[in-house]
């Protein structure tokens, strides 16, 4: 026969070892809890980011519309967000953005080893380890570049030889460090060295089309017809081809500066709808046209100070209003267009939680697509991009 406190007991005990359990369990359940608000957050923090990118693409699509031939730094993409230091409330947080012109930089994939020769700090051997990188078939000498040098390091990985994805894919190619990259990350400015980060791109494109946004022709098989010019210049020109250079114009007997100037634009010496690689005169900084070979300082801000005060450049012919040497140096490198940017987007919340993603956006025709999209770390990432 059971005693008469005995459930009462057995009870308490029970009782006890749940208590015991709730108690263990409590961390672990308040743990679980914060993880879901901050992914919560996160999440929110993103949305605004996206909204940022939302933002630029409409941007972006008016000013298609507005000027539909030419990309320059009056038009509303360029100053949209003030370079991330404008906040736009949205919900209960806000965003930042910043839009950059893919071809306002040097395209990372295309460069020529004497401009990538011109980066800051760069030396010879640094500049054979990227070729080698983005070139499909891997260094071109046993002196640097070879993929056993990658697999040597306590750390081995294989030589990529293949384009670069992104410009912080450098900092996997020996040499290259994070200083060169992203500059000093202590507040400090390096004279005359800014870092490459600001310089480079890795996909740049733009139409191969004149200032009325006609298809170019192609300047060596071009009848006299076409290129508008009466025989005795069109039998010049071709006495002179095939040309390997659009500079080689200004020496062709009968050929004013200024039908030069008009037949720039109208010709191309690369056949297709797009052109790789080349620079936009209009968006261009400072730094990146002075790594241009031929391009010294004073041709830089003579290229700076004339589109400050004429406005655009509406055509590569517009080169001769700096001069002829600028002309020279830089009609084959450049063009006043472009079909690709990057859009830099950092959603905020409140209780200090951020997500910042990058996306590439391009025209395709009347279409402005997103073709990548990627969500950027605080470093190496925005905290690089100097908007506070």
């Amino acid at each position: 026969m059971n005693r008469p406190g005995s459930a009462l007991v057995m009870a308490l005990m029970v009782l006890t070892v749940i208590v015991g359990l709730v108690a263990a369990l409590a961390p672990l359940v308040r743990v679980d809890v914060r993880a879901a608000g901050q992914e919560a957050d996160a999440q929110r923090a993103l949305y605004l980011a996206r909204g940022g990118v939302n933002l630029a693409l409409a941007a972006l699509e008016q000013d298609k519309q507005q000027t539909p031939n030419v990309v320059g730094l009056d038009q509303d993409w360029a100053t949209l967000g003030a370079q991330g230091q404008n906040a736009y409330p949205l919900g209960q947080g806000q965003f930042r953005l910043e839009v950059i012109d893919a071809s306002s930089r040097l395209d990372l994939n295309q460069v020529d080893p004497a401009t990538l020769s011109n980066l800051p700090g760069i030396d010879p051997t640094t500049v054979a380890e990227i070729l080698a990188w983005r070139s499909p078939s891997g260094a071109n000498n046993s002196s640097s570049g070879s993929s056993e040098d990658y697999e040597s390091l306590p750390r081995p990985y294989r030589l990529k030889a293949a384009p670069f994805d992104s410009v912080d894919e450098l900092l996997l190619v020996q040499g290259v460090t994070p200083l060169l990259l992203y500059g000093p990350q202590d507040g400090t400015v390096v004279q005359n060295q800014a870092p490459w980060v600001d310089l480079l791109s890795v996909d740049t494109s733009s139409p191969n089309t004149d200032s009325a946004g006609r298809p170019r022709l192609t300047l060596n098989t071009a009848s006299a017809q076409q290129l508008g010019l009466m025989q005795p210049q069109v039998q010049a020109i071709g006495q002179r081809r095939p040309f390997t250079s659009l500079a080689r114009l200004v020496a062709v007997p009968g050929l004013s500066q200024a039908v030069v100037r008009r037949l720039v634009d109208r010709v191309t010496l690369t056949p297709g709808a797009r052109l790789m690689g080349k620079l936009n005169v209009n968006t261009a900084p400072l730094p990146v046209l002075e790594t241009l070979p031929g391009v010294t300082s004073d041709i830089a801000n003579q290229i700076v100070q004339r589109r400050e005060s004429t406005g655009d450049f509406q055509s590569v012919g517009d080169l001769m209003d700096v001069g002829l040497p600028a002309f020279q140096a830089l009609v084959d490198r450049v063009t006043t267009k472009s079909s690709v940017f990057l859009v830099r987007s950092r959603g905020e919340l409140p209780n200090g939680t951020v997500r910042a993603v990058e996306a590439w956006v391009r025209w395709s025709g009347q279409n402005l697509q997103v073709t990548r999209w990627r969500v950027v770390p605080r470093t190496p990432g925005w905290n690089g991009w100097g908007w506070g």
